[in-house]
């Protein structure tokens, strides 16, 4: 069960949508050091004490992450910053 759900809606088409899930991967890598690999159109992101994925859908994007026992604590800051970033990113 993941710690963190968020879905996203947005009305890119895929290709684009694809393009913004690239600039999150990246992001997620220069900023918290996760490494990441594509596989169609899921993203799998994973770093020692987080793992998740992000998963393009037509017009909507879910992400679904799991933290270990000590990033949990951070959990609610986590998941407002990601939604911040995603809200800007597929808007």
């Amino acid at each position: 069960m993941a710690d963190i759900d968020i879905l996203k809606k947005h009305s890119m088409p895929i290709a684009k949508a694809r393009k913004a899930a690239q600039q999150v991967a990246e992001q997620l890598q220069t900023e918290y050091g996760l490494s990441y690999e594509w596989d169609a159109d899921v993203l799998t992101f994973k770093k020692t004490g987080i793992s998740g994925t992000l998963k393009l859908v037509p017009k909507k994007v879910e992400i679904s992450i799991t933290l270990g026992l000590l990033l949990r604590v951070f959990k609610e800051p986590m998941r407002l910053e990601i939604q911040k970033n995603l809200d800007a990113i597929f808007d």
